[in-house]
């Protein structure tokens, strides 16, 4: 810890390393557009790079959603120009930030295996099972320190039924309940995770 008596030390160096992930998904973003030659490629950046909801993630809240998204966005472009390791390692310390990134695996899986398979004439085995194997063990390294058993993850099996108070889901909840109307936070969470999950 850089500051271990000065809690605006470890606030604004934490605000500090947010900025910096931000620069860095910015900056990846920007290689990705010119790198795919994309019509209008400096609107699409901009767009990302003045994108509201990160720029009050990265300048306000200092969430670390930012650190998922540089991660995504690095992952993306290494995969944009077949660097397909690079793509997964990034991919996976996404991953290990936020679990949202697994949305986006599927599409990475099947663009990086068929590359692959054009390339090798047959199915990539090797390929498939060195990538696996490779993040398996970063996410173990990772996991590996702060392993304790079944506890590792209490906290998350702590919250899974709970309705957090920063969501969409519970702003649909609220807003209602204002004028009277009470609806079940069941069926609201069902609701949003059928339509988004």
């Amino acid at each position: 810890m850089l500051f271990k008596t000065s809690i605006t030390g470890m606030i604004w160096a934490y605000k500090m390393m947010i900025l910096g992930f931000y620069g860095v998904s910015v900056l990846f973003f920007w290689k990705m557009v010119q790198q795919l030659k994309l019509a209008n490629a400096g609107r699409i950046w901009a767009m990302f790079a003045y994108c509201p909801l990160l720029v009050v993630l990265a300048l306000i809240d200092g969430h670390n959603d930012i650190l998922m998204v540089s991660f995504s966005v690095i992952s993306l472009y290494f995969l944009s120009r077949g660097k397909f390791t690079s793509a997964f390692i990034f991919w996976t310390l996404g991953f290990l930030v936020k679990y949202m990134v697994v949305i986006h695996l599927p599409f990475m899986i099947l663009y990086a295996l068929k590359r692959k398979w054009e390339e090798e004439k047959s199915f990539p085995w090797r390929f498939a099972v060195g990538q696996l194997a490779l993040n398996v063990i970063i996410i173990v390294a990772c996991f590996a320190p702060i392993w304790a058993g079944n506890s590792t993850f209490l906290a998350i099996l702590r919250q899974k039924g709970a309705f957090y108070t920063n969501t969409f889901p519970y702003l649909f909840y609220l807003v209602p309940s204002y004028f009277g109307v009470v609806l079940d936070q069941q069926f609201l969470k069902t609701l949003f995770l059928s339509l988004f999950g």
